[in-house]
Formats: structure tokens, sequence, C-alpha cells
């Protein structure tokens, strides 16, 4: 027997429904790929701040000695940014063994 005082969870504490939605992945052409041969990741505060950098090996002609002495006047070569990204801490180890599972998956194939 009830004496009508049951006991309910308050609407505003009720345990919030999850519904699984897919994804539907796209990239819209305005969106073009870029070569990236160095990457830089930077602690935010709750975030990472992931840069992507292109370095282009400076254009060296001419003899063995010629090319070592155009070499000789390099003082650094510039490294240009192609994308950055923002992701979140809690992204991030997942991010990680994304692309660690996508590099041990594509090195087991042969080339």
């Amino acid at each position: 027997m009830t004496d009508g005082n049951s006991e309910q969870t308050p609407p505003s504490q009720s345990q919030p429904v999850g519904v699984n939605v897919p994804i539907k992945w796209s990239v819209p052409d305005s969106i073009q790929p870029q070569f990236a041969t160095h990457i830089t990741v930077q602690k935010l505060t709750d975030e990472y701040l992931v840069s992507f950098f292109r370095i282009l090996p400076p254009l060296l002609v001419g003899t063995p000695e010629q090319i070592e002495e155009q070499a000789s006047h390099i003082d650094a070569i510039e490294a240009n940014c192609v994308c950055q990204l923002i992701v979140p801490q809690v992204r991030l180890k997942e991010f990680i063994a994304v692309l660690q599972t996508a590099t041990q998956l594509n090195s087991a194939l042969p080339i």
C-alpha cells in the first residue's frame, strides 16, 4: 500500500536520455588538403592548439661547391603554417589512438 508520497526524481534531476545518432561526414569543396612536414602542439587551458607546418627546402642550384656556398648563407628556413586545430583535452587521446591505429593498419599493407 502506498501513501501517495512515492519517491520520484524531480524533472530537473532526471537522468538524460541518450539516443545514438549516426554521423554523416561531409567535406565541402572549399576545404583544400594541405601538405604538412612538421607539427607543434601547445597546451592551452583545457585544450591543445595543434599547428601543422610545411617547410620547403630552398632552391640551391649549381655545382656541389656552388650549392655548398649558397647553403652556407642560409640563416633559417621558414615554416609556413597550413592549418591550426584546437582540440579539447578530453578528445586528444582519442585522436592519437585513431592516428596510431591508422598507422599500424597501413604499415601492415604491402606497397
